[in-house]
């Protein structure tokens, strides 16, 4: 009795272990589980008040590590030399190509030791709607695009020199067949006064300007039915060694509880101008 009283403790004990265990193990997976998530989203903190430092320079590389069994990894790509960035692109018709509307301006906080305007090149052309080719704006000298930098206590805006529809590549031409050079435009400032784009752009070095492209009339094409375009298509390259602070900071995390991981990406906006700015300059 006393052997069979030992074999039937054993078979409970046993019964009783093979449920426990398999729980415990559940219970502190998920344990692990939120700690890597609470943790990845306190590593978006950390960056976000990185990100907003005297510390942080966006034209170089921010990078935060730790290995252990618990561990962290953040980074931030807070700038690049060709707009948009690789895998970065919102262009429904060309992954290589960001799009500009009106209510989509182009905005960047922008350096004087880090962009040479004399070295940027823009591109815009029309979306490959319908695999159309030859076929561009209609009205070939009527205003598109504004340039504008805005630094403290000052606006720079086009005089006379705004992006023209013929200025706007077909859907089928290439960076290479579209660019403009900016530093050979007019511009004028909000006391009316000229003044050339790196006189006035000599000011960033002290504080931050922001440049802002915006689309002011409307996109037709020039065919038989003038169909509207919902945007433009852009790309932008600062040259060699000119890396300015993205419209988006890109926010990336990692973290790691056992063996249990978790990844977030956010993104950041830089400073920006309002836009009904622009209705006031064009009264």
């Amino acid at each position: 009795m006393a052997l069979w009283l030992v074999i039937f403790i054993n078979l409970i004990a046993i019964n009783i272990i093979d449920y426990i265990i398999p729980f415990s193990r559940d219970t502190k997976g998920i344990e692990n589980s939120v700690v890597s998530y609470y943790q990845a989203n306190t590593g978006i903190e950390n960056a976000l008040y990185y990100l907003k430092s005297e510390n942080f320079v966006p034209w170089t590389e921010n990078y935060f590590k730790t290995w252990t069994i618990v561990s962290t990894k953040y980074w931030i790509i807070a700038s690049w030399s060709l707009l948009p960035p690789p895998f970065s692109w919102d262009s429904e018709y060309d992954s290589n190509w960001n799009k500009i509307a009106i209510w989509n301006p182009i905005q960047l906080e922008i350096w004087w030791d880090q962009v040479k305007f004399d070295e940027a090149r823009f591109a815009f052309r029309i979306p490959d709607l319908k695999n159309w080719t030859n076929i561009t704006l209609d009205w070939t000298t009527l205003p598109v695009i504004n340039w504008q930098i805005s630094s403290d206590n000052n606006t720079l805006n086009a005089k006379d020199s705004y992006i023209i529809s013929e200025d706007v590549c077909e859907s089928n031409q290439d960076f290479d067949d579209c660019e403009l050079d900016l530093s050979n435009f007019l511009w004028i400032d909000l006391n009316w006064a000229e003044n050339d784009i790196e006189t006035f752009y000599s000011n960033c070095s002290i504080w931050k300007c922001i440049l802002k492209l915006s689309i002011i009339n409307k996109l037709e094409l020039n065919d038989s039915n003038n169909t509207s375009v919902p945007y433009l298509e852009w790309q932008i390259d600062f040259g060699s060694n000119k890396t300015p602070p993205l419209r988006y900071s890109i926010i990336e995390t990692e973290w790691k509880a056992y063996w249990y991981k978790k990844d977030l990406q956010i993104r950041v906006p830089q400073q920006t101008t309002n836009e009904a700015f622009d209705f006031t300059v064009f009264q």
